[in-house]
């Protein structure tokens, strides 16, 4: 068996987590409940970026939307309906510009597979990036609520 070479050392570091446990009010509007800001060159012309969240909703056939948006962009979006609660992971990754790509394509699920390919945003992380977490309900008397929340980043050289 060949040897494997690690060439240089990367570092994962917590730079945000959070107990919120905040719910969206009584209302069918998109509704922040809690903003980051992600301070420029934080990940790096390599760097990868990992948010974690947890969720907890109204069991029930109503649509409920979970949103993470990046710079402005939705990289978490799609509807729960008839579950109580949902745990996703997303990643982007900088890809040496100011361009990243982002796994998954968009939709629920941390881990799934998706007929669209990875998206490519135009965020640029050499500038502070807002992060938000939001809901919209189809019914205002739902209830969707961010129990907790990290995000990590790996800064490669």
């Amino acid at each position: 068996m060949a040897a494997v070479t690690i060439p240089q050392s990367v570092a994962w570091r917590n730079v945000f987590y959070g107990t919120p446990n905040v719910s969206g009010p009584a209302d069918t509007n998109e509704n922040t409940l809690v903003t980051l800001t992600l301070p420029a060159y934080t990940m790096g012309a390599n760097g990868i970026l990992k948010i974690e969240s947890w969720w907890d909703v109204t069991n029930n056939a109503n649509a409920k939307t979970p949103r993470i948006k990046f710079g402005g962009t939705a990289i978490l979006t799609g509807s729960l309906a008839s579950t109580a609660f949902f745990h996703d992971i997303r990643t982007v990754f900088n890809t040496a510009a100011a361009a990243q790509r982002v796994f998954p394509a968009g939709g629920t699920g941390g881990w799934h597979t998706a007929a669209t390919a990875s998206s490519t945003l135009a965020v640029n992380t050499a500038a502070d990036v807002t992060i938000l977490f939001t809901v919209q309900k189809a019914t205002a008397g739902d209830t969707m609520t961010l129990v907790a929340y990290t995000v990590d980043v790996c800064t490669r050289p």
